[in-house]
């Protein structure tokens, strides 16, 4: 199943490698990556834009409710540096080891990697209806 997001992100740009991230790629790719991270049994972490702190590309806090969210700077940048910020925050959050660790960052960059050239992701690397993925900014 397509969303908007997804038929926005393939039509804006032959060479997506190269686009600027914007907060449609960073919703969208942020969905994905929770979504594989959710079928691979690793607890995702909120995404949000930008970081609390001055002068930092990318931050993660963990919240008072035990939950975790990782900041990224989204404006005046490629988007695969973006969704490199993103997936490095989901692997460090995930608390896994080495080899494990290894593979679902493998995962996760071959899921944006589809992303990126047009290729639908699966069901599986879709977060279920409901689950939250972005923290709103006031």
């Amino acid at each position: 199943m397509e969303t908007k997001e997804w038929q926005m992100h393939t039509n804006q740009n032959p060479n997506p490698i190269e686009t600027q991230a914007n907060a449609m790629s960073f919703a969208a790719i942020g969905r994905i990556l929770t979504g594989q991270a959710l079928s691979l049994g690793v607890i995702a972490p909120s995404f949000r834009s930008p970081p609390r702190i001055p002068g930092v590309r990318r931050s993660v806090t963990r919240n008072r409710d035990g939950s975790i969210t990782v900041s990224v700077i989204v404006s005046r940048r490629p988007l695969s540096a973006v969704i490199a910020d993103m997936i490095d925050g989901v692997v460090l959050t995930s608390g896994l080891k080495a080899v494990e660790a290894r593979t679902l960052y493998d995962k996760l960059w071959t899921t944006s990697h589809g992303w990126l050239l047009g290729i639908a992701p699966t069901t599986d690397s879709l977060p279920p209806t409901g689950t939250p993925t972005l923290r709103a900014v006031a």
